[in-house]
C-alpha cells in the first residue's frame, strides 16, 4: 500500500524534514527536535488498489516553560495583595505559593489560594499588614522538574510622626528634638515653624529635612525668640501627617526698678520692681531692717513678675534701703534701691 502521513492543522503537509510517504507498506514520520507545535493529531492513510483506510494517533510534545507572575508587587497596607503565578506547560503543572519563613525553610500561606495544578494559581490576601511584606516564591512542578520563581511584595504604610527630646529649655542651652515616622518607603521629614503672618516657613540654621524617616531640629544656644509651635511634616508618597510641639525657653533678666525714690516726707512712696522672665518670677519687696517685712499696708511680694511697693504718707523712718528680691525658677536674682524721705 502507499502510506502517506499527515497532520490536521493550517499546513497538513509538514515540514521537508519529514518521511511523509513511502510505497513500500510502511512509512516513517520522523521530527528531529521536536517542539510544542509539533503536538496534535497526525493522521497515518494506507491506499491500496481502489481502497483506502486511515488511522489516527493523537501526539503529545511535553514542555514547560518559565513561571510568569502578575500582579501589583507594592500595595498598601490595608488594600488586598492579588499575585498570580502562571506556567505555559504541557501538562499542566502544580503551582504552589510558599514564603520563606524565619528559620528560611519554605512554609505554605494561610488563608490564600496556594496551589493549583492547572498551571495558574492566584496568591490573594486581604487587608494586608506591613508583616505580609517580603519575599514570596511560585514553585511550578512538572512532571520530575521543578522551577521557582521570586516575587518581594512591599506593603506602603505610614504611622502618625513620633517627636522626642526636651520641649522646655533654659536660655543659652541646645533645642534637641528629632521627629521620626515608620513607614515603608522612608517619609520626606520636614521641620516648620509659623511665622508671625502664619504662613509656614523654613527655620533656618537647623537639620530641617531628611527623608530617611526622621530629622533633627538643632538650634545652639537658644533664646526666647525660639520659643513657640513648631511643626514636623511627613510626607508619605501622596499623603501627608503633621504633629505639633510647643517648645518653652525659659529665661529671667535683671529686675527693673521703676519710681521717685526721693519723696517728701507725708507723701506716698510708690515704686515698681518688674522682671522680665520667663514663666513669670515671684517678686518680694524687702527692707534692711530690723523687722525684713514692711507693714501690712505694702504690696510685698506677686507671682506676675512685678510686684509694687506703695507706702502712703511716709516719714523719715522709711528711709533706708530696699531689695526687690525675684525668685524664677531655681534662681534668685535682687536689686537694690535707696529711698530718702525729704521734710517738707
Amino acid at each position: 500500500a502507499l502510506i502517506v502521513w499527515k497532520k490536521l492543522s493550517t499546513n497538513p503537509n509538514l515540514h521537508s524534514g519529514t518521511y511523509l510517504y513511502n510505497d513500500t507498506g510502511s512509512a516513517t514520520l520522523t521530527i528531529p527536535n521536536v517542539t510544542a507545535q509539533h503536538s496534535g493529531q497526525y493522521i497515518c492513510t494506507a491506499k491500496h488498489l481502489n481502497t483506502t483506510v486511515t488511522s489516527y494517533v493523537r501526539v503529545t510534545v511535553t514542555y514547560l516553560r518559565q513561571p510568569l507572575i502578575i500582579g501589583n508587587t507594592t500595595v498598601k497596607e490595608g488594600d488586598v495583595l492579588n499575585l498570580t503565578c502562571s506556567v505555559d506547560s504541557i501538562p499542566p503543572a502544580l503551582i504552589v505559593w510558599k514564603k520563606p519563613s524565619s528559620n528560611t525553610n519554605l512554609h505554605i500561606v494561610t488563608d490564600t489560594d496556594l496551589h493549583n495544578d492547572t498551571g495558574s494559581a492566584a496568591l490573594v490576601i486581604q487587608n494586608v499588614t506591613a508583616e505580609h511584606s517580603g519575599r514570596y516564591i511560585c514553585a511550578a512542578k512538572h512532571l520530575d522538574a521543578t522551577l521557582t520563581l521570586y516575587v518581594d511584595v512591599t506593603v506602603t504604610y505610614k504611622r502618625r510622626p513620633l517627636i522626642a527630646g526636651n520641649t522646655t529649655l533654659n536660655e543659652g542651652n541646645v533645642l534637641n528634638l528629632t521627629c521620626s515616622v515608620d513607614s515603608i518607603p522612608p517619609a520626606l521629614i520636614v521641620w516648620k515653624k509659623p511665622s508671625s503672618n502664619t504662613n509656614l516657613h523654613i527655620v533656618t540654621d537647623t537639620d530641617l529635612h531628611n527623608d530617611t524617616g526622621s530629622a533633627a531640629l538643632v538650634i545652639q544656644n537658644v533664646t526666647a525668640e525660639h520659643s513657640g509651635r513648631y511643626i514636623c511634616a511627613a510626607k508619605h508618597l501622596d499623603a501627608t501627617l503633621t504633629s505639633y510641639v510647643s517648645v518653652t525657653v525659659t529665661y529671667s533678666r535683671k529686675p527693673l526698678i521703676i519710681g521717685n525714690t526721693t519723696v517728701k516726707e507725708g507723701d506716698v512712696l510708690n515704686l515698681t520692681c518688674s522682671v522680665e522672665s520667663f514663666p513669670p518670677a515671684l517678686i518680694v519687696w524687702k527692707k534692711l531692717s530690723t523687722n525684713p517685712n514692711l507693714h501690712s499696708g505694702t504690696y510685698l511680694y506677686n507671682d506676675t513678675g512685678s510686684a509694687t511697693l506703695t507706702i502712703p504718707n511716709v516719714t523719715a523712718q522709711h528711709s533706708g534701703q530696699y531689695i526687690c528680691t525675684a525668685k524664677h525658677l531655681n534662681t534668685t536674682v535682687t536689686s537694690y534701691v535707696s529711698v530718702t524721705v525729704t521734710c517738707k
